[in-house]
């Protein structure tokens, strides 16, 4: 099953907090990711590390413009990085100029493999 992976930092002092931005996060993305963690990032804040699981029945094509689409849901201004035709990745750093429109959230990054949809 394809899935992307995910990472946010979030602008929090304590765990409790971290987890609220991580569930508007999660609201505004609008899919319940699998496998997420919530911990205190070495450099300040919280990070939350998840997967999203998407439909085997997508094309590559359709499950770029998907992801690409559900990141817009946390922000504008997101650098796209690696090839698009095998393993797209994106950041949204909101010291560089992006607009998040979850309140708490610094940055975010997305990746995509097209190997690990085999």
């Amino acid at each position: 099953m394809p899935r992307s992976n995910w990472k946010l930092h979030l602008n929090a002092s304590r765990q409790e907090q971290a987890e609220k931005i991580f569930n508007r996060c999660i609201m505004a993305i609008g899919r319940l990711p699998m496998d997420a963690t919530v911990k205190p990032y070495s450099k300040g804040g919280y990070l939350a590390v998840f997967e999203l699981y998407h439909s085997d029945k997508m094309g590559w094509g359709d499950l770029v413009v998907e992801v690409l689409s559900m990141g817009q849901k946390l922000g504008v201004g997101w650098t796209l990085l690696g090839d698009a035709n095998s393993d797209p990745s994106a950041v949204l750093a909101t010291n560089t100029g992006s607009r998040s429109s979850v309140s708490g959230l610094s940055w975010a990054e997305w990746q995509l493999n097209q190997h690990e949809m085999d």
